[in-house]
């Protein structure tokens, strides 16, 4: 149902806390497979790195604080292997 409300298709909420300065979620998407955006070839996981997002816009009266648990990829093509890789998101949030 969060997903519905924040208006971010395919995450996980993990968490989510009222505070002074508004709302904060915590979330992670389910993809559970990648491919390499230079070969093409399967990735595998490659760990997760924290993203700090804010929206542009209040959410129901109150600032929201996003904080992604975006996950990291690894090409499985070590002969191309471009380093790791990071999921993108075209969400209604900037970077804070």
């Amino acid at each position: 149902m969060m997903e519905a409300l924040l208006g971010i298709p395919n995450v996980h909420v993990l968490s989510l806390e009222e505070d002074k300065a508004g709302l904060r979620v915590v979330v992670e998407t389910k993809e559970e497979s990648a491919l390499c955006p230079s070969c093409s070839q399967p990735a595998v996981p490659a760990g997760r790195r924290l993203v700090e997002l804010d929206s542009a816009k209040p959410f129901f009266g109150r600032a929201l604080h996003l904080t992604w648990r975006t996950r990291g990829w690894s090409c499985s093509n070590r002969a191309y292997s471009t380093g790791m890789f990071f999921e993108p998101a075209d969400w209604p949030f900037s970077e804070g």
